[in-house]
C-alpha cells in the first residue's frame, strides 16, 4: 500500500512537502497528529480515484496512460429488424423507407450512401413459421429451405424496405437529358442527370444529338455543354437550366444622321486662377462663324437592320433606321436634294433642337470699353474679351463673354455664356431669356428663365432661376448668398467648413414671387396714404370741433379726402387679391429637390415649398426633398 502511494501524481510529492515544510516551521504541531491528517487526506485520494474511474488501472486500460492506444467504442448495426424478425446478413446494407414510398419510383442516386448487393447475393432470412406478413418485392426474389426463409438479389443494386416487402433499386441507370427553350427561342437550356453504374454515360456527344432532336440548330456552345457534363459526373447530381445554344438578335439599322461641316460639342474653356488673382486662359476657340454660301451640314440616309437568327436556325426580321430631319431657319437655304444646308448670310450658326440658323452676330473684338460704349442689339453679341464695371450689353439673341463680365448689366434674349466668370462686386446683372453657364460666380446677381451652369464657385451671390442651378463640373460650390431654384439644385458641395451662412431655396417661381413683392410694395403704398389721409382728417375733425364750425370750403376738402381714401382702398384690396393668387401660382406643382453630391456644410438654410431646415452637421451625398406626408423636408441619399 505505500509502494502504491510513493507512485502517486507528481502533486501528491507536492503536498507531502509543503506539510513537511509546515511542520518545520511550525513546531507546535505533534508530529503524529500531522502524519494521521497526511493518512487521511490520501486515503481520501484513493477513494476518489476508485469511485470515478480514476485508477492507474482504469486509465491503462481506457488507453489514457501507458503504450495502449484510446479505445474508441463503436456500435455494430443491428442486422435483426424487430417488425419482421427478419436477419440481414453480416455484410448487407439496407435501409428503411417511408411506407408511403412508391418503390418503382425510386432512384439509386438518392441511395448512394448504401453498399451495392449483388445478383443473386443471400440478403436475409427470417424463420418460416414467421406470422407477420412479408414479402419479396421488385428484383428480389424468396425461397423457402426446411425452417427458414430466404430472400435473395435478383439484380445488382441497394437493398430497401418499404412497409411489408424488401425491394432492390437498380444501381444502374441511363442519363437524362432534357432540351427546352424560352418563348423567343433565343436561348436552349439543359436539364441533365448523370447515369449510374452501368447506364448510358452522359456525354457531350449525347447533349449535342438531344439538342438536334429539339431541332436546335443554331448558336450551339459546345463548351457549356462540356463545363456541365463534367460537371454533372464530378458531383454525381442533375444540374438544370444550364444554356447551351444562343441566338443572335437582330442588329436595329442606325438612324439618319446630320453631319455638321463644323464641331457642335461644347467646348472646354479651362483656366487656372494666378497668384496674383489672375485668370490663365488657353484652350480657347470663338464662337462658330460662316460665310455666306458656305456648306453647314448634310444629311446621311438611314442603314437597313442586320436579320437575327433564333436558335432554331430561324431568321428575325431586323428593323431599319429612321431617317433624320434637319429645318432651316433663318438665314440658311437648304438644297434641290433636301440633304444640304448653305448659309445665306455671314453670321454665326445656331442649333435649337432640330432647326439650324444663321443669325446676325455683332463682334467685339477685345474687351468693351469707352470706345464701344454700351451695346443693344437685336442679334447675337459676340465679347472677345472682358465686360468691366458699368457697362450694359442688350441682345434679342444670346450674349457670349470670352472673359470675364466685373460689375456690369447683361441682359439676353436667350443664353448668356460667360468662359471666364463673373465678379459682381456687389453690383452688375446677368439675365438670360433661357440658361446661363459661367465658370464661376462671386459677388453676383444671376437670373434666367432657364436653368444655371456653373463650373467652379458661386460665392456670395444671388442666384435665381425658373429651371435648375447645376455645378457638378470641377468645384461646384455655392458658399455664401441666396439661390432660387425653382426646379431645385444640384451641386458638389453647399457651405462651407467655416460655416458661411448659406440659404437654398427650390420650388418657387422668382417671377412670379417679384410680381408678389411689387404688389406689395404697391398696397403698402397705399396703406400709407390711407393712413396719412385718415391723420389729416382726424386733425380737421378736431379743428371744427373747437370751432365749433365747419364751413364749406372744410366740406369739400372732407370730402375730396374721403374720395381718395376710398380709391386707395379699393385700389389696395384689388392689388392684395391678385397678389394672393400669384402667391399661389408661384409654388412649383411637381417635386422639386435640393441635391448634394459631395458634402452639405453646417450653417445651411434650406426652403423646399412652404418647408424649412437648418443643417446642423456635415452631411455627405445627400438629397432633401419635400414629405408631404410628414409636413417636412426629407433628407435621404443622393
Amino acid at each position: 500500500m505505500r509502494l502504491y502511494k510513493r507512485e502517486r501524481p507528481e502533486f501528491y510529492f507536492t503536498l507531502i512537502l509543503e506539510i513537511v515544510t509546515m511542520l518545520t516551521n511550525n513546531e507546535n504541531y505533534e508530529s503524529d497528529e500531522l502524519l494521521a491528517r497526511i493518512e487521511k487526506q490520501l486515503d481520501e485520494i484513493d477513494t476518489g480515484e476508485i469511485l470515478s474511474d480514476m485508477t492507474r488501472e482504469c486509465l491503462e486500460q481506457k488507453g489514457f496512460i501507458g503504450n495502449k492506444p484510446v479505445a474508441i467504442p463503436r456500435k455494430q448495426p443491428k442486422q435483426e429488424t424487430d417488425k419482421e424478425h427478419l436477419l440481414f446478413e453480416e455484410n448487407v446494407d439496407f435501409v428503411r423507407l417511408p411506407d408511403s414510398t412508391v418503390a418503382a419510383e425510386l432512384d439509386a442516386g438518392s441511395l448512394l450512401d448504401l453498399k451495392d448487393v449483388t445478383k443473386g447475393q443471400l440478403l436475409a432470412t427470417r424463420s418460416a413459421n414467421e406470422q407477420i406478413p412479408f414479402s419479396s418485392g421488385i428484383n428480389v426474389v424468396r425461397s423457402t429451405d426446411g425452417p427458414r426463409e430466404m430472400f435473395h438479389a435478383n439484380a445488382r443494386g441497394k437493398a430497401v424496405i418499404i412497409k411489408n416487402g424488401l425491394h432492390v433499386v437498380l444501381s444502374d441507370r441511363d442519363c437524362k437529358i432534357q432540351i427546352r427553350t424560352d418563348d423567343a427561342k433565343m436561348h436552349a437550356y439543359l436539364d441533365c442527370v448523370p447515369c449510374l453504374g452501368t447506364g448510358k454515360a452522359l456525354t457531350v456527344d449525347a447533349v449535342i444529338g438531344e439538342l438536334k432532336n429539339a431541332g436546335v440548330r443554331f448558336g450551339i456552345d459546345n463548351a457549356a455543354a462540356k463545363n456541365a457534363v463534367d460537371k454533372a459526373e464530378t458531383l454525381k447530381k442533375g444540374l438544370l437550366d444550364v444554356c447551351v445554344a444562343t441566338g443572335k438578335a437582330p442588329t436595329p439599322g442606325d438612324d439618319g444622321k446630320v453631319h455638321y461641316e463644323f464641331k457642335i460639342e461644347q467646348q472646354e474653356y479651362d483656366f487656372q486662377i494666378l497668384p496674383d488673382g489672375r485668370i490663365d486662359y488657353h484652350n480657347f476657340k470663338n464662337i462658330l462663324m460662316t460665310q455666306k454660301g458656305q456648306l453647314l451640314a448634310r444629311l446621311v440616309e438611314p442603314k437597313p437592320g442586320t436579320t437575327g437568327t433564333n436558335v432554331l436556325g430561324e431568321g428575325i426580321p431586323a428593323s431599319n433606321g429612321n431617317p433624320v430631319f434637319l429645318i432651316p431657319g433663318n438665314g440658311v437655304r437648304k438644297s434641290a436634294s433636301g440633304k444640304e444646308f448653305f448659309a445665306e448670310t455671314n453670321g454665326s450658326i445656331m442649333i435649337n433642337g432640330s432647326v439650324i440658323e444663321v443669325v446676325n452676330t455683332f463682334v467685339v473684338n477685345g474687351d468693351v470699353d469707352y470706345s464701344t460704349g454700351n451695346i443693344q442689339f437685336n442679334g447675337n453679341v459676340l465679347i472677345n474679351g472682358n465686360v468691366p464695371d458699368g457697362f450694359e450689353i442688350q441682345a434679342e439673341g444670346d450674349i457670349i463673354v470670352a472673359k470675364i463680365v466685373e460689375s456690369a448689366r447683361l441682359e439676353a434674349g436667350r443664353d448668356v455664356i460667360i468662359k471666364g466668370g463673373i465678379q459682381g462686386k456687389g453690383k452688375g446683372l446677368v439675365s438670360a431669356g433661357r440658361d446661363i453657364r459661367a465658370g464661376y460666380a462671386q459677388n453676383a446677381r444671376l437670373e434666367a428663365q432657364g436653368a444655371i451652369y456653373i463650373e467652379n464657385s458661386a460665392i456670395n451671390s444671388y442666384i435665381f432661376t425658373s429651371k435648375c442651378l447645376v455645378m457638378l463640373d470641377k468645384k461646384g460650390s455655392v458658399i455664401g448668398g441666396e439661390v432660387f431654384a425653382q426646379r431645385g439644385i444640384d451641386v458638389r458641395v453647399l457651405g462651407s467648413e467655416t460655416g458661411v451662412k448659406t440659404f437654398v431655396e427650390a420650388g418657387t417661381n422668382f417671377l412670379v414671387m417679384r410680381k408678389v413683392a411689387e404688389l406689395d410694395t404697391a398696397a403698402e403704398f397705399c396703406r400709407t396714404n390711407i393712413d396719412k389721409i385718415e391723420d389729416s382728417l382726424k386733425a380737421l375733425y378736431g379743428r371744427a370741433k373747437s370751432s365749433q364750425t365747419f364751413d364749406p370750403g372744410m366740406k369739400r376738402v372732407v370730402d375730396k379726402a374721403l374720395e381718395k381714401k376710398k380709391d386707395l382702398e379699393q385700389r389696395r384690396a384689388v392689388m392684395i387679391a391678385k397678389r394672393n393668387d400669384l402667391s399661389l401660382q408661384s409654388q412649383e406643382r411637381d417635386a422639386c429637390y435640393v441635391k448634394v453630391k459631395q458634402t452639405c456644410y453646417p450653417d445651411v438654410y434650406i426652403k423646399i415649398k412652404e418647408y424649412k431646415t437648418l443643417v446642423s452637421k456635415p452631411r455627405d451625398n445627400v438629397r432633401f426633398s419635400e414629405d408631404r406626408e410628414a409636413r417636412g423636408i426629407a433628407v435621404g441619399a443622393y
